[in-house]
Parts: structure tokens; C-alpha cells; sequence
């Protein structure tokens, strides 16, 4: 008795395994069982685990050139340009130690590396590709102990920057429980008898 239904080779587009099915089309790939067989697997990540990714891979080429199994890069020249380098450039924080000296010029140059592209989050993507340039306008800012003004672009600093005194906080406090603020029927209320 034959079949219908013709053999059809199928790969997994998560492990990369093939096999051959007579069905229209399966259900779980036979190897790594992913219900996601006919999915490339795309990996996304927020903002956050990003710049974890970006501070692991910075301080394992620091350790790396502090152990001696890389070169300080003010001793390689560029490979864009061919000037002196002074730093190495990640193209991908998933792998720290693979990285190449560069100049700072063309490190900006070079622009994001790959794991800028997975990141998730709205407002990091729309920096990334331009949309928002993060720039705070600068607020004056009068110190209330030593009475000097200075320029921020925090948006609520928290010690004064000349002499380094905390400042107080700004924000209203919320209405706590008092004569003023009691609920209706209860103690303190002339209106609740």
C-alpha cells in the first residue's frame, strides 16, 4: 500500500538535524524536540543584559591584557587605519576575547556591534537607529548650603557638586495620615459626628 503524501526531508532550523516525513508538516523536530522546528532561532535581549554582556567582555580583555595573553593596544597599530591604536573593538560581546585594535576614531567609525541589533527595548533601538539623540538640556541649580549655582543634566541631583552636601529632596511628599487628611468618621474630624 503506498502513500499519498510524498517524502519530504525536513530540517531543523533550531540543531540543524534532518530527517525525512511523510507528514504535511511535523509537529516536533525528532532530535532536540523544539515544537519551533521550522524557525530560525533569533536571540533578543534588553538593554540590561546587554550592558552586562558589554561589562563581562570589557573586563575580560582587561584581565587578558593584564595576564599577558593580549597585547596593550597602544603597542599594535590600527587595522581600519594603521595609526597607533588605543583601545580594542568588540564586534560581537557574546565573544570578549575575540576583538581587534583600534583607533577611537575608527571605532566610532565602525559604529554598533551585533549584539546592538538583538536588543529588544524600544527606546534603546530608537537611539541606536538614530531617532532619539539622548541630550539632557543643562538646569541651574542653586546649592541651599553653600549658596553656589552650577549647571546639571541630571534630573535630580542629589549632592550639590561643589561641596558635596546632600541637597534635599525635591519631590512633594505624599499626604500622610493626619488631622487634615483623615478619612471621613475618623478621629480628628470636627464634620464627623
Amino acid at each position: 500500500m503506498t502513500s499519498n503524501i510524498p517524502l519530504t526531508i525536513w530540517q531543523c532550523g533550531r540543531c540543524d538535524h534532518e530527517w525525512a516525513s511523510r507528514q504535511v508538516r511535523p509537529t516536533i523536530c525528532p532530535a532536540c524536540k523544539s515544537p519551533y522546528h521550522d524557525r530560525p532561532y533569533v536571540q533578543t535581549m534588553t538593554e540590561r543584559e546587554r550592558e552586562r554582556l558589554r561589562s563581562v567582555a570589557t573586563s575580560r580583555v582587561a584581565a587578558a591584557i593584564q595576564s599577558g595573553r593580549l597585547p596593550p593596544p597602544s603597542t599594535q597599530k590600527c587595522t581600519d587605519c594603521d595609526q597607533a591604536a588605543e583601545q580594542y573593538d568588540h564586534r560581537d560581546y557574546r565573544k570578549p576575547l575575540r576583538v581587534a585594535p583600534v583607533c577611537c576614531k575608527c571605532n566610532i567609525a565602525r559604529g554598533w556591534d551585533a549584539t546592538a541589533f538583538l536588543v529588544t527595548d524600544e527606546s534603546f533601538r530608537a537611539r541606536r537607529d538614530g531617532l532619539i539623540v539622548p541630550v539632557k538640556e543643562p538646569r541651574l541649580i542653586q546649592c541651599p548650603h553653600c549658596g553656589e549655582s552650577y549647571y546639571t543634566r541630571t534630573a535630580d541631583p542629589c549632592r550639590c557638586a561643589r561641596c558635596a552636601r546632600k541637597l534635599k529632596n525635591r519631590k512633594p511628599k505624599a499626604p500622610g495620615p493626619g488631622p487634615d487628611n483623615a478619612p471621613n468618621g475618623a478621629k480628628g474630624d470636627p464634620d464627623a459626628a
